[in-house]
């Protein structure tokens, strides 16, 4: 008989808790796997709770929390539980992985909210998730400020469905870009040109991107926040 531990078998379809012994077991560290748990309690937080303004769920710095398929029935109860709870001004979300079967999910429900303040950040979007972030900005019709950092604008079609999305919306106002790679003058190019109806955009912890700047600077007339360390450079883009 073998000496080691049976891991008992969990739910792919029911939101059950999921302890971080379990997570453990499952190759998580101990930081990651404690951290899947405090996120589990969070969501269930939400879920339980209706009187909330603000939906703030995070993982971890870096890459984010890896994804796993235990955690879909959490993604679908939250989610279902968050629809048409117009309440909600802001949601955020950062540090944790997610792919497009979780993001398929979140769009329609937070169609649903009417937020005011949306970020995302360090969830591992590829160019398909870019996408499918992009079209849920274009099609929603209250967010005023938009923050998206951690995961990398390098790719010209990424770069043309976020600066469409932004292009002439009727209620976004500022746009917060925090390291999103941007070091590219013809990427940072297609995103600005997008900017022109905005009040506010601001580039945060883009090492190389006052370069791409100057290149770029006669394509939008907005209040633009070069932001690189604790510096902060304000011009008005004529």
């Amino acid at each position: 008989m073998s000496s080691q531990a049976v891991v008992p078998r969990r739910s792919r379809r029911l939101a059950t808790f999921i302890p971080a012994s379990y997570w453990i077991s499952m190759g998580y560290s101990q930081d990651d796997a404690q951290a899947m748990e405090k996120l589990q309690n969070i969501m269930k937080k939400y879920c339980d709770v209706s009187e909330n303004n603000d939906v703030i769920l995070k993982g971890r710095g870096g890459d984010g929390l890896p994804y796993h398929d235990l955690m879909l029935p959490h993604w679908k109860k939250l989610f279902k539980a968050l629809h048409g709870r117009t309440s909600i001004n802001e949601f955020t979300l950062i540090g944790v992985s997610l792919p497009s079967v979780v993001l398929d999910i979140m769009f329609p429900a937070l169609q649903s909210i009417n937020l005011e303040e949306f970020g995302i950040a360090s969830v591992g979007l590829g160019s398909d998730e870019f996408v499918k972030l992009s079209s849920f900005i274009k099609d929603n019709t209250s967010i005023k400020t938009l923050c998206i950092g951690g995961d990398t604008i390098n790719d010209m079609s990424v770069a043309s469905s976020l600066s469409n999305a932004v292009k002439g919306h009727p209620t976004l106002q500022a746009l917060v870009l925090v390291k999103s790679g941007l070091n590219n003058a013809n990427i940072l190019g297609k995103v600005l040109e997008g900017c022109s109806g905005l009040n506010e955009l601001r580039l945060i912890g883009h090492e190389k991107v006052m370069h791409c700047y100057v290149v770029c600077y006669d394509v939008v007339q907005i209040k633009v926040y070069l932001v690189m360390g604790g510096f902060v450079s304000s011009s008005t883009v004529a």
